[in-house]
């Protein structure tokens, strides 16, 4: 009965010794397959700062998506400081956007006289051009107390 016993014994031990071996190697797969999948994102995520980085140097032209990501947020924030009621905001916002799309040109256009653009579009699409100089002002009497709050400087030349 002993000797059973310890022969149950090895024979339990083994299969312990194999199957930690067996999840050990297991384990260490996962950790490479892991490394491999963070070394690719990484390279793609590199890759997709490139291409945004470029997209205004005319070798990869912006998508619309990109375009309004990057440049309705701070346009909606020029509509909405001129009080005017909502549905009227969003359709300036809309057409401006919409517009400038239309007559994008990456090779003609740099990035920093593309707000000075969407500025003088979204006036002709209806935005009060007086209540944008005064906030324009103001936003220049703030720049020259060195707090700057407003990421494109062209735009203040736009309204002098």
């Amino acid at each position: 009965m002993i000797q059973v016993d310890v022969k149950h014994n090895a024979e339990v031990r083994q299969r312990f010794v194999t199957d930690y071996s067996s999840i050990k190697n297991q384990i260490l797969s996962l950790q490479n397959l892991n490394n491999q999948i963070s070394v690719k994102l990484y390279s793609l995520l590199e890759k997709n700062k490139a291409i945004q980085a470029k997209c205004f140097t005319g070798i990869y032209p912006p998508t619309y998506t990109f375009f309004c990501n990057v440049y309705a947020p701070k346009l909606w924030e020029f509509i909405l400081s001129t009080h005017l009621p909502n549905s009227q905001a969003e359709a300036i916002l809309i057409n401006t956007l919409i517009k400038a799309w239309q007559q994008f040109d990456p090779h003609t256009l740099r990035e920093k006289h593309l707000f000075s653009r969407l500025l003088r579009l979204a006036c002709s699409e209806g935005l009060p051009t007086d209540c944008l100089k005064a906030i324009l002002q103001a936003e220049q009497i703030v720049e020259n107390n060195c707090i700057n709050l407003h990421p494109y400087p062209s735009a203040n030349e736009t309204f002098s």
